[in-house]
């Protein structure tokens, strides 16, 4: 993209004067099939670490393929399913086109960090950026480094463990002499339902 940019007439496109007031960052996850796209929905759901995320409702979408979203006054952070957005808001295109997009977009989630103004000031500040030049800010370096730490601090990267699967680990590591069998009891008495 910055070596397309770049190579247009400098006179048509000057981008160090380009007036913005977001810039976005995303990255699409593929999944095989429909169900494995739903169970990440419903692992994203359970694993969510902020209290104030909430799921965006849309009239039409069933629960399972909703998004979600989290944010504050400097970024807004969301996870949605990529062709039930193009299925609801490209309205105004051929219809063409729009199987087009909506073909690529099969079982395709997408991770979009929208960064407005006082975070667009943080990425300047900490990655010593020369000016507000929208060119600055399509690092890849900048990209892969703001999305990772933004899903880990969104969603976590942590392994996703049943109860039952618990128990088995912790069982595992007391007959190693691991971890000391007192802390189990207490495993044990909790319901099996959690997390299942």
């Amino acid at each position: 993209m910055i070596q397309l940019l770049n190579t247009l007439n400098k006179e048509l496109i000057n981008l160090e004067y380009w007036d913005y007031h977001r810039v976005d960052y995303s990255v699409n996850f593929k999944f095989d099939t429909c169900e494995d796209k739903e169970l990440f929905f419903l692992l994203v759901r359970k694993t969510s670490k902020r209290i104030r995320s909430q799921e965006k409702r849309v009239k039409g979408i069933p629960l399972k393929n909703q998004s979600v979203s989290e944010g504050n006054g400097s970024h807004k952070k969301l996870i949605y399913d990529k062709y039930e957005q193009i299925d609801k808001e490209y309205k105004k295109i051929k219809v063409i086109e729009k199987n087009h997009l909506l073909a690529e977009a099969e079982n395709i989630v997408r991770f979009e960090v929208q960064c407005y103004s006082r975070r667009i000031k943080t990425i300047k500040k900490n990655y010593n950026l020369s000016s507000n030049c929208i060119l600055n800010y399509l690092s890849q370096n900048i990209s892969e480094r703001l999305l990772l730490k933004e899903y880990e601090n969104f969603v976590g990267s942590e392994d996703f463990y049943s109860l039952l699967e618990v128990r088995k680990i912790f069982e595992e590591k007391i007959q190693n002499k691991e971890i000391s069998s007192l802390i189990y009891p207490n495993l044990t008495n909790m319901p099996m339902k959690i997390n299942q």
